[in-house]
């Protein structure tokens, strides 16, 4: 089987663009260009043996799956020698900017900017050199002349002023429609869908350009995932992050979230379903997909959601678990419902899971996890109830930004609820006080009011050594479904 260094290696992208039937003088021309960006990315310390996400066998890497991914018949297009070329040229340039920022600015991500690269193709013209020059012509135009006494540096420089021609190539345009494609997130990047959709306007076969560009967009996407087993798949996502200065706790439900993008599109399956695609990348994809998705924490929850709501009455989600006593009462008097802790201390959640393994039915279950980031993954309209637990000395409404989290919490739990659903909150707040007014304001601010809706669920007389007085039960209903119900 090939390893990761050897699918990016200039030689077999070469013998596979020979195998797309490239000619032998293009393949010359890629050759320079190719000992051009090695030595260009080399100069930023993106070369052979560098960490960087960003560095020179990525661009490699995308340049031989592209063309691995395009058949040369599909979804009614032809696709010969020139479109692969277009492909490789493009997968080679997508990447190119000089002016990326190394970390030298703490906090400010590193890596490329497809804004900047066409930028500094359409300044240094190197795509219409590529087009409209010679192969001599065009390793010339990569010469460095430093001084008269010393040699020239091969792939050292660039040299606008020779392209001869004042107009661009359509390749040249083709060429830039691909890299715009690239940007990424690409369909909230507003300035690259207008480059993109203005340059495919002046395309005599935009469609065909359309369908290469969005085959170069996919394996931008998915290289890293299709090239190695999990562990170096691991790694390669480490390094993204690092570049990108995103925690790494959150690699892998970010990861798989960023599979969701593209995964399950039509087009993709599509690419990946043809019989000339080979079967050891598409092996990778399914291994590293699954090791992501089943590593994802929310995963495992939305899937015990979706079987509960087949079988019970309704499905119930305790935020914030403490403990599991509580939770283990609720589920034991409503056999009829299903119930769901979330909880961030993972002692308590394994202590949780045991005591719920007693109920008979089993009908509740438990999940270590930061509720913020696992509500939001949550089918829209899925839970019937979120219970909460609200002590008074530890209520999240002490300062601005505490109130603005749980108001954007609540924000958010309202589009995951049923209809007629609730958030019933268990809390020794005195209704007579400011800090009650407080609570109200905040999730009337999320589109909440209090009202006397359904059951309580929280154990009556329930003592818990976190609350300084009895109890009571405050439920907030959705203003929008309440509206909707009148």
């Amino acid at each position: 089987m090939q390893t990761w260094q050897t699918t990016s290696s200039p030689r077999l992208i070469i013998e596979l663009a020979q195998r797309k039937r490239v000619p032998q003088v293009r393949i010359e021309h890629i050759q320079v260009l190719m000992r051009f960006l090695k030595s260009a990315y080399t100069k930023q310390g993106l070369g052979e043996g560098a960490s960087e996400y960003h560095n020179y066998h990525h661009s490699l890497e995308v340049s031989y799956l592209a063309m691995q991914m395009l058949p040369d018949k599909f979804h009614d297009f032809e696709f010969g020698p020139k479109d692969h070329e277009l492909l490789l040229v493009a997968g080679l340039l997508h990447d190119y900017d000089p002016a990326q920022e190394l970390g030298t600015i703490p906090g400010r991500p590193k890596g490329p900017s497809a804004a900047r690269t066409v930028l500094e193709l359409q300044k240094a013209r190197i795509h219409d050199a590529y087009f409209t020059m010679s192969t001599a012509q065009f390793a010339e135009y990569f010469r460095r002349y430093s001084s008269p006494m010393s040699p020239p540096e091969d792939y050292g420089a660039t040299h606008p002023e020779q392209v001869k021609s004042d107009w661009t190539p359509t390749e040249s345009l083709i060429i830039e429609a691909l890299i715009w494609r690239t940007d990424f997130p690409f369909f909230k990047q507003k300035a690259a869908v207008e480059k993109y959709k203005a340059l495919l306007s002046q395309l005599k076969d935009n469609g065909k350009v359309d369908l290469l560009a969005e085959v170069l967009w996919l394996a931008d996407l998915s290289v890293t995932y299709m090239g190695s087993d999990p562990v170096r798949a691991w790694d390669r996502v480490n390094n993204l992050y690092d570049e990108l200065y995103l925690p790494k706790l959150e690699a892998v439900s970010r990861t798989d979230a960023f599979f969701a993008d593209f995964a399950d599109l039509a087009l993709y399956k599509d690419l990946l379903s043809q019989r000339t695609f080979p079967d050891v990348f598409r092996q990778r994809w399914n291994l590293i997909y699954q090791f992501f998705h089943e590593g994802n924490p929310s995963t495992p929850l939305n899937r015990t959601i979706e079987t509960a709501r087949k079988m019970y009455f309704k499905v119930n989600v305790e935020l914030g678990m403490r403990r599991g006593e509580m939770l283990q009462q609720i589920a034991s008097d409503n056999w009829s419902e299903y119930f769901i802790g979330i909880g961030r201390d993972q002692s308590e959640v394994l202590k949780a899971k045991s005591r719920l393994a007693e109920l008979d039915p089993q009908n509740a279950s438990a999940f270590w996890g930061d509720a913020q980031k696992l509500i939001p993954a949550m089918p829209d309209e899925s839970i019937d109830n979120f219970l909460m637990v609200m002590p008074g000395h530890a209520a999240p409404l002490g300062t601005h930004d505490e109130k603005a989290a749980l108001q954007s919490a609540l924000a958010v739990i309202g589009k995951k609820l049923a209809k007629d659903g609730t958030v019933k909150i268990l809390t020794d707040i005195d209704e007579r006080g400011a800090q009650f007014q407080e609570l109200l304001v905040v999730a009337g601010r999320a589109g909440f009011f209090s009202a006397s809706a359904g059951k309580d669920y929280f154990p009556a007389g329930w003592s818990d050594p976190d609350f300084g007085r009895n109890p009571r039960v405050v439920t907030l209903v959705p203003r929008q479904a309440a509206a909707a119900n009148a």
